[in-house]
């Protein structure tokens, strides 16, 4: 695992930070560092009653990542890459910077929708990435009043549906989309939206030198992957194939610390899906890692109910 972030180099949180990053195996090698900037702190008042919380965050100086620091990574290094929903317009520029690296080994591409948020461009990320994840609060922000309601509106701005309407076949039924342009060199539909993408944003394809041809009945999956988690009640998803799929939560017999149970649910999803598991599957672990974690303060012991629940599914 490696994370690539900005950080203050001096600063006696930014020594903290960095110490328990490696203490748990996470890699800093492309993290920048500012030495004169502060580091982002966060004050968290936790109700002993029922463990909600109440934050106080301070961000004084501290610049968000930029697009020329995100093109210093090697990408053949990673499998998967995750976006958290911020400073738009220069993930965008990240997101379509891989798009056009991929080359027969494509990097699986994850979005976070998850804070409030009045700039509307966070949306954009939805039609570039292989799975979207929607939290609650964002979604509520946006009107949607559960999880059945945030899947079918991101659903409209996901792969292939956002595709769909660019070319400007809406009412054409079209279970799969095969590109022939010279030198695409497609050889998968999953690729080839991968491309497509790409032709929007780099020279020198255009939506002219597109030529779509509707398929019926194609075997590859090419929707994105939307999850939504729902606190108490768990969790939805729907499936590249436009299957829909639960879980429940798994609470604790007491609640702790909710700080960070949703950041638990979306790593712990992202794992399983890039080890292969299922969509239904992933989802499960992730709400059964995170109520674990809320009956816990902080993180440390989740490696151990990890360990329970596999040994628990050896057993059958």
């Amino acid at each position: 695992l490696a994370i690539i972030a900005i950080i203050n180099g001096l600063h006696l949180v930014a020594g903290f930070v960095v110490e328990d990053f490696r203490a748990h195996g996470v890699c800093l090698d492309n993290c920048v560092f500012y030495d004169d900037c502060e580091v982002p702190a966060s004050s968290v008042l936790i109700n002993s009653r029922n463990g909600s919380r109440t934050i106080v965050h301070s961000n004084l100086n501290l610049p968000e990542l930029s697009f020329e620091d995100f093109k210093k990574l090697d990408l053949s290094r990673y499998s998967w890459i995750h976006f958290e929903g911020r400073n738009i317009s220069e993930v965008v520029k990240m997101i379509h910077w891989v798009h056009a690296w991929d080359k027969g080994a494509p990097l699986k591409i994850s979005v976070e929708l998850e804070k409030p948020r009045v700039d509307t461009r966070i949306l954009d990320l939805v039609g570039l990435a292989d799975v979207v994840f929607v939290g609650k609060d964002f979604a509520e922000f946006m009107g949607w009043k559960s999880t059945a309601e945030a899947i079918a509106a991101v659903g409209k701005l996901s792969r292939p549906e956002r595709v769909k309407e660019m070319l400007a076949y809406p009412d054409v039924e079209i279970d799969a989309l095969v590109c022939m342009s010279t030198g695409l060199g497609v050889e998968s539909v999953d690729l080839f939206f991968r491309e497509l993408m790409r032709g929007f944003v780099f020279e020198p394809w255009s939506c002219q030198e597109l030529i779509p041809i509707a398929i019926s009945g194609a075997d590859d999956p090419i929707g994105a992957t939307i999850v939504v988690p729902w606190g108490a009640s768990g969790a939805a998803a729907r499936c590249p194939d436009g299957t829909l799929v639960e879980s429940p939560a798994f609470p604790p017999e007491k609640v702790v610390d909710t700080l960070g149970a949703g950041d638990t649910f979306l790593a712990t999803t992202v794992f399983a899906l890039s080890s292969g598991e299922s969509v239904v599957d992933s989802v499960t672990l992730g709400c059964r890692i995170a109520g674990a974690k809320v009956g816990a303060f902080g993180y440390q012991g989740l490696d151990k109910v990890y360990q329970q629940i596999l040994a628990r599914s050896d057993q059958g």
